[in-house]
């Protein structure tokens, strides 16, 4: 936007205007045409499989994995780390995961929704690379870009708060075509603070400036105790309500797939292992009920508590949607 096109209204004209309203793009995951930054520690938070299944489910407008599409949308996936073999593994094992029948249907919605650039030395701190790509955006009516990523696609100094600028300004105008971006990042590399630090100070362990934190919209903080845990705590922090996520990732190589069940956390006021705790000493099959007079807990949060506790094996079902056995 240049100094020739400032327009300056009045408040009562700005009052009155109907703008869109704010909308999930995925559910409880982000809006339409935030900035995100999805960080997670180096080789361990499963971050870039992460991002292709969200792209997956905006692009499908379905809900996959445990994610429900609000809007569906075209994506653009810009990849720049790793080799295109293993890229293309990564696609082709998530959409074995979803069994043959809904592969191939997904399949033919992403011919037409689902582009994606590999490995082209693109650097969005130079004008002639951000401005292909915007002008992309506009004609196709992309609502979603992944960035994976982002330090490799810029040279410059992390650090730098005026060098990064250039960057936030391009995910600023993506923003403003209407169109969301996810920007795959790096955490610091204190393992042992991030895998236990509290949401408060999760923004303060991306790596590099704080400007990149500070323009996003929501933080997708993505933490793993170590390659032996198969699950991935998922904290959404933006200026919406907090959310929290348990992804429970099987990838296979024998099967040659991947799959991921996404649960949403309860609250954070709700001590997970004082409830187990108090289940376990009842001596007798757990019921919706229980759980209602254990927590005090809506019906409906209650049956998501349960679904939680069975993806971390710790209810088995014994009648379907009535009874389950906890886990001695």
């Amino acid at each position: 936007m240049s100094p020739e096109s400032w327009r300056v209204v009045s408040l009562a004209e700005f009052l009155s205007t109907e703008f869109p309203p704010q909308e999930y793009l995925v559910d409880k995951l982000f809006y339409r045409a935030d900035k995100v930054i999805l960080s997670g520690q180096m080789k361990l938070a499963q971050k870039t499989w992460l991002a292709q299944i969200v792209a997956m489910v905006v692009a499908s407008g379905r809900n996959l994995f445990g994610f429900n599409c609000n809007q569906q949308g075209r994506v653009l996936f810009i990849e720049e780390e790793g080799v295109e073999a293993a890229i293309q593994q990564r696609f082709v094992w998530l959409l074995n995961g979803l069994g043959e029948e809904d592969r191939i249907a997904l399949i033919e919605i992403l011919k037409s929704n689902f582009w994606i650039s590999v490995l082209q030395e693109i650097k969005v701190d130079k004008p002639i690379w951000a401005g292909r790509i915007l002008e992309f955006v506009e004609k196709n009516e992309i609502k979603l870009v992944v960035l994976d990523t982002l330090s490799l696609m810029h040279g410059c100094e992390e650090n730098s708060k005026t060098e990064m600028g250039v960057v936030v300004d391009f995910l600023r105008k993506l923003s403003r075509l209407g169109c969301a971006s996810i920007s795959v990042h790096h955490m610091t590399k204190d393992l042992g603070r991030i895998k236990y630090a509290d949401d408060s100070v999760l923004n303060d362990q991306i790596r590099g400036s704080s400007s990149l934190i500070g323009a996003a919209d929501t933080h997708l903080a993505a933490r793993r105790h170590d390659l032996s845990d198969v699950y991935v705590n998922l904290s959404v922090i933006s200026r919406g309500a907090p959310h929290k996520w348990l992804l429970k990732w099987n990838i296979s190589e024998a099967e040659k797939s991947a799959t991921c069940i996404a649960r949403e956390r309860p609250s954070a006021d709700i001590d997970l292992n004082d409830i187990v705790s108090q289940l376990q000493q009842t001596n007798r099959d757990i019921s919706i009920n229980t759980l209602v007079s254990l927590t005090k807990l809506s019906i409906n949060r209650c049956k998501q508590l349960i679904e939680l506790l069975e993806l971390d094996g710790i209810l088995t079902v014994k009648v379907p949607g009535e009874l389950w056995t906890i886990k001695s």
